[in-house]
């Protein structure tokens, strides 16, 4: 099992490495596409090589929306989308899963405090892009919140996650966030501001937000995997 978690962190180099170059000085858009098509396929495939506890699975089911989502928007199918709002769903499902409420007793206010400014961030980011949207469509007025809020939920769980202290749970996290900024800067893609430095930085997180959540997850099996739930957060209650 190490040897595949080293052969992924190798893979998770390269593709990373080689992507970056592509964007940077080539902008071969068809092969970064399917390279990071390539990267989704080989990381669900990774997700499905240990076997986990019931929650841990949801992720895995993320990642498959995640790869099917992109096959259909690549190929320009607009519904494509609603399986990005589907993977954000389950991060959310997979993240409500490992938080143990008992172990995050203690941080309730920085917990609702966290929610507020996220709450806030969504807020202004909703406005500004509604009010700066490249095309004005009932579709785009209605889907952007929506999907927005989900982000924002997905970003507050794992902060809830984060709050646990530990090694494998911070990995996540860092995946979660790099995920919100990487959607947050593509939403900002439908308005008429020039932000073309940031859009940039989306690529240069997307594949990270994947590379850190499901490290952590594979971090967090193969540490406690052996064991049942309860002793899981014991030992995680010590840490």
């Amino acid at each position: 099992m190490k040897a595949v978690r080293f052969g992924y962190n190798i893979i998770f180099m390269i593709f990373f490495i080689v992507l970056m170059t592509l964007k940077t000085s080539m902008n071969e858009e068809i092969i970064v596409k399917i390279l990071v098509l390539l990267y989704l396929f080989l990381t669900f495939l990774y997700s499905l090589f240990v076997k986990s506890e019931i929650e841990t699975q949801f992720l895995t089911v993320a990642l498959f929306f995640i790869f099917i989502a992109e096959i259909l928007v690549a190929f320009g199918y607009v519904f494509g989308y609603a399986f990005f709002a589907l993977t954000h769903i389950f991060l959310i499902m997979y993240f409500v899963k490992i938080t143990h409420k008992n172990i995050i007793k203690s941080y309730q206010k920085f917990k609702y405090l966290a929610l507020l400014i996220l709450l806030v961030i969504y807020s202004i980011c909703t406005v500004f892009i509604e009010n700066n949207l490249l095309e004005n469509t009932l579709q785009n007025v209605l889907i952007v919140p929506i999907y927005m809020l989900l982000l924002t939920i997905m970003l507050w769980k794992a902060i809830c996650v984060f709050i646990q202290e530990n090694v494998f749970f911070t990995r996540i996290f860092y995946g979660a966030l790099l995920f919100y900024l990487c959607d947050m800067l593509v939403l900002f893609e439908l308005t008429t501001a020039q932000l073309l430095p940031l859009i940039f930085v989306s690529w240069v997180a997307y594949i990270p937000a994947i590379f850190f959540i499901e490290h952590g997850r594979q971090t967090q099996i193969a540490i406690y995997g052996n064991q049942n739930k309860s002793s899981i957060w014991l030992n995680l209650h010590s840490v």
